[in-house]
């Protein structure tokens, strides 16, 4: 059991309201694509990103912590949810933009594997690859994947 499987069930408790958060996030798929249809979030979690996101966009997301995901399915059931581990999913369709937010991309351990995020990223999204905006990093953007282009950082894109 991940420590994750256990923190599911207070997680949204201990975080915090994640609106401003969200907010953030439309700001940069606006300006890197205005016409973004649907997006993926990846490690969405409890689905407090998407959440205010689904009335703007087509969400989706993935997380491989299953009580995460039960409490994103009641939070956001018109998302379409998959427990999946974002170094080697595999989901059907494309995604206009494709995001990380806060530290899940930290769970990702071997560069290796960041390469394998960003690669299956790129396959499977039109223009964004990623965004990564930690709280460890007073709300700043991670972009990184340089390299890969389409990806959206607090800059624009890179």
């Amino acid at each position: 059991m991940t420590s994750y499987e256990r923190f599911g069930e207070f997680y949204d408790a201990v975080m915090g309201d994640r609106r401003a958060a969200a907010e953030q996030v439309v700001e940069l798929i606006r300006a890197a694509k205005p016409d973004a249809k649907n997006v993926l979030e990846l490690g969405c979690g409890t689905g407090s990103i998407l959440k205010c996101l689904q009335d703007a966009y087509e969400v989706s997301g993935l997380d491989i912590s299953g009580k995460m995901l039960s409490v994103a399915r009641k939070k956001v059931p018109r998302s379409k949810l998959f427990r999946k581990d974002m170094v080697d999913f595999r989901i059907d369709g494309r995604f206009d933009v494709i995001f990380c937010v806060f530290d899940s991309l930290n769970h990702v351990r071997r560069f290796s594997d960041w390469k394998k995020v960003f690669a299956r990223c790129t396959d499977i999204c039109c223009q964004v690859a990623a965004s990564s905006l930690t709280s460890t990093h007073s709300g700043s953007s991670n972009a990184s994947s340089p390299g890969h282009p389409g990806c959206i950082g607090s800059e624009g894109t890179c």
